[in-house]
């Protein structure tokens, strides 16, 4: 949604059906008590960034290097992974990539850490099919 070029943050919510999991009147309480102020009600022209966090793999072998590398009395002491180094060790299987990147077909979907973040500007209706429930716009003139 653009607001005419103003710099106010914007959160825009989805509020999913109370079978799925915590009721959204919390959701909206919660914002509301921080300084958060609903906006309007989306459109389905309008867009949201989507963002998934893809699982990782060998998270386990990594945490045991860390160990290692952060160990005085490790042999590997010192000798640190570069991000593209973590990067390659936990990227998401090809097929969970390719399962999101489904999802997410006709968008333009952008990638980053070999896989692990994959998002995607959609529209509102888009995104509403996607994932189910209706998203609600929420501005605020306290968190810039």
């Amino acid at each position: 949604m653009v607001r005419s070029g103003l710099a106010i943050p914007l959160l825009a919510v989805l509020m999913l059906d109370d079978a799925v999991g915590a009721p959204p009147a919390k959701l909206v309480q919660d914002a509301l008590a921080v300084g958060w102020k609903e906006s309007s009600a989306s459109k389905p022209d309008d867009h949201v960034k989507l963002g998934f966090w893809v699982k990782l793999t060998h998270t386990h072998e990594l945490k045991q290097l860390l160990d290692q590398v952060s160990d005085p009395k490790s042999p590997q002491y010192g000798h640190y992974l570069s991000k593209a180094q973590v990067d390659a060790m936990t990227r998401p299987t090809r097929d969970h990539v390719a399962a999101v990147k489904s999802a997410l077909e006709g968008s333009k979907v952008e990638i980053e850490g070999d896989g692990a973040v994959i998002s995607a500007d959609v529209s509102v209706s888009f995104a509403e099919r996607l994932l189910g429930g209706k998203f609600r716009f929420f501005l605020s003139f306290k968190h810039r």
